[in-house]
């Protein structure tokens, strides 16, 4: 059965990667996306996919290439908590295959 599941990670932006470098600083970001899939593995896995993928975009936008979110090994996960997954309604929601707008995930819409 598909099943909607929130998606969540850690990331860090493009100006959060250079202060943390030059300050031995551990500052991160973190992002939710609706994954409608039938399975929480299958849901995890394209969540791991759009975050790479999100992380791209930011690091594109900001004129630099390069860098992969998986290969920083940040933290995601299925939010199973009901009273967070109750006040997440605002989060961006697709498929699995789908990716989400990136403008919205990262405010710049």
């Amino acid at each position: 059965m598909i099943t909607a599941r929130l998606y969540c990670f850690g990331y860090e932006t493009p100006a959060q990667f250079e202060n943390n470098a030059r300050h031995g600083w551990d500052d991160e970001d973190s992002a939710a996306v609706w994954i409608a899939a039938a399975s929480e593995e299958a849901a995890l896995d394209w969540g791991r996919s759009i975050a790479e993928e999100f992380v791209s975009f930011l690091f594109k936008c900001d004129g630099k290439e390069g860098y992969s979110w998986a290969g920083e090994n940040f933290a995601s996960w299925i939010e199973t908590d009901p009273n967070i997954l109750a006040h997440a309604l605002e989060f961006p929601a697709v498929s699995v295959g789908e990716m989400p707008d990136f403008n919205i995930l990262s405010g710049r819409a």
